[in-house]
């Protein structure tokens, strides 16, 4: 349990939201714009002195925009997970998918199984979504997968859940990667030295 609500954590912290129904979306504070109209003049309606112009007769209503500040829903980034599905991972893939359920029920969180290649998760039943796997490990295949998506619809975010044991990226894929910030939540024992060179932040997992 305690592996299972550690890994939780790390989800949040990567942008998922305890939330239901499904789509999550988060209320923020934004800048609107509010037509206002009336009988009375308004030396703010611009039209007045052209529909005095042409028409000769100025408006029946007099119109103003006006800026207010208000609550809006606004949808909840979707994070990109890249879980390892390699056979050194088989012991703690049942925690980690029991913590992924909900989040990837409501769409907030995608998900992507690699081994050496990789396979996206379809559907919203995380237990009957299918996937590929060769048992074998390659961090290669996230990169690319990762930066093959366009800039403007690539994730600010990818998570990828492993015990380490991945092999080295190549750096011109890592530098494609450009201002997606990459954080890796690894297994216990853990091993980092292949994710040290280019992700922006490490977690170690406890002990399943």
């Amino acid at each position: 349990r305690a592996f299972q609500k550690a890994f939780e954590r790390v989800l949040r912290k990567c942008g998922i939201h305890d939330g239901r129904g499904p789509v999550i979306y988060r209320r923020q504070m934004s800048n609107c714009q509010r037509t206002v109209e009336t009988v009375l003049p308004n030396a703010r309606d611009r039209r007045v002195p052209a529909l005095r112009t042409f028409l000769g007769q100025a408006p029946l209503f007099y119109r103003s925009e006006l800026s207010e500040r208000r609550p809006r829903p606004l949808p909840v980034p979707i994070v990109h997970l890249y879980l390892d599905v390699s056979g050194s991972m088989a012991a703690c893939l049942p925690y980690l998918s029991a913590a992924c359920r909900e989040p990837f029920r409501r769409g907030e969180l995608k998900i992507f199984a690699f081994s050496t290649v990789v396979s996206e998760l379809k559907g919203h039943d995380f237990s009957k979504a299918p996937m590929r796997n060769t048992w074998g490990t390659d961090i290669n295949t996230v990169l690319e997968h990762a930066t093959s998506i366009p800039a403007k619809r690539r994730p600010k975010v990818i998570l990828i859940a492993t015990d380490g044991y991945v092999g080295q990226g190549r750096s011109e894929l890592i530098a494609r990667l450009g201002r997606t910030r990459a954080v890796a939540a690894l297994t216990h024992p853990g091993h980092a030295r292949d994710l040290q060179p280019w992700v922006r932040e490490i977690i170690q997992l406890p002990k399943p």
